[in-house]
């Protein structure tokens, strides 16, 4: 009986509530769109950044100590590169205050994020190069803060694209 009550509530689901959505308005008003823009903007830096984290993953293991040594630090800059992108972001000028100021918040989190990534990596090149397990210790709370930081900024762009009435677009 309860299999067949969660396939009727889920069938009214898709029935009823999803066509609403799929047919809603798809026009957007300026707001709306600034917004879009200004999250494709984050998304392309985040990717941007991850991408870097991605390939010393894979190579981890094929590359000599120096050569992933230096890999590593070359993943840190590429975080304080993209720190110092993130803070150079314009937040558009037509949006709310409200809105302006929440977006702030998303870049101040994602350049803490970015900043606190690339002292992991700089822990990490130091734990290839002595296998102190301290820095290996300091790596993993400093990428883990990282992310909670690059995490929390993206689930606020969320929720500003929800204030805003934008359904699943963007990141």
């Amino acid at each position: 009986m309860f299999y067949i009550n969660k396939c009727i509530i889920t069938l009214l689901f898709f029935l009823f509530v999803f066509p609403s959505i799929s047919f809603a308005e798809t026009e957007m008003n300026p707001e709306q769109q600034a917004f879009l823009n200004f999250e494709e903007e984050i998304s392309d830096l985040v990717i941007s950044s991850v991408k870097p984290l991605d390939k010393l993953d894979k190579m981890n293991g094929k590359l000599s100590e120096e050569e992933l040594y230096n890999l590593a630090l070359s993943v840190g800059k590429n975080f304080a590169a993209n720190s110092d992108v993130s803070n150079q972001l314009q937040v558009p000028n037509m949006l709310s205050d409200d809105i302006k100021a929440s977006l702030e918040t998303v870049k101040n989190d994602l350049s803490m994020g970015f900043t606190e990534l690339e002292g992991s990596m700089i822990y990490f090149a130091r734990y290839i190069a002595s296998r102190d397990s301290t820095f290996y210790d300091k790596y993993t709370q400093k990428r883990d803060n990282g992310f909670r930081y690059v995490d929390g900024g993206l689930t606020s762009l969320s929720t500003i694209g929800l204030r805003l009435n934008i359904l699943g677009k963007g990141l």
